[in-house]
C-alpha cells in the first residue's frame, strides 16, 4: 500500500493527470471532485463517496470500490471494476 489520506480533508481538490496509486483513500468524501486520468492502480476506494465525481479516462485497475457511492458517477473509459 502506498500513502495515506484515510484522515485527510480533500474537499475542492482538483487532481488531473495524477498518480495515486496504492493509495489508501478509504471513507473519503471525493463528491463532485475532478480527478481526470487520474492513476488509481490499487488504491483503496472503499466506503468513499465518489456521487457525481469526475473520473473520466481514470485507471482503476485492481482499485477497490467496495461499499463506494456511485451514484451520479462520470467515469468514460475504462469501465469500474466490479
Amino acid at each position: 500500500m502506498g500513502s495515506n489520506f484515510e484522515d485527510a480533508f480533500l474537499a475542492g481538490c482538483k487532481i488531473v493527470k495524477g498518480d495515486l496509486s496504492y493509495v489508501n483513500l478509504r471513507r473519503q468524501d471525493l463528491r463532485s471532485q475532478e480527478l481526470h486520468e487520474v492513476k488509481l492502480v490499487g488504491a483503496d476506494l472503499s466506503g468513499c463517496n465518489l456521487e457525481k465525481a469526475d473520473l473520466s479516462g481514470a485507471d482503476l485497475s485492481q482499485a477497490s470500490l467496495e461499499r463506494a457511492r456511485r451514484r451520479g458517477l462520470i467515469c468514460g473509459e475504462p469501465s469500474l471494476p466490479g
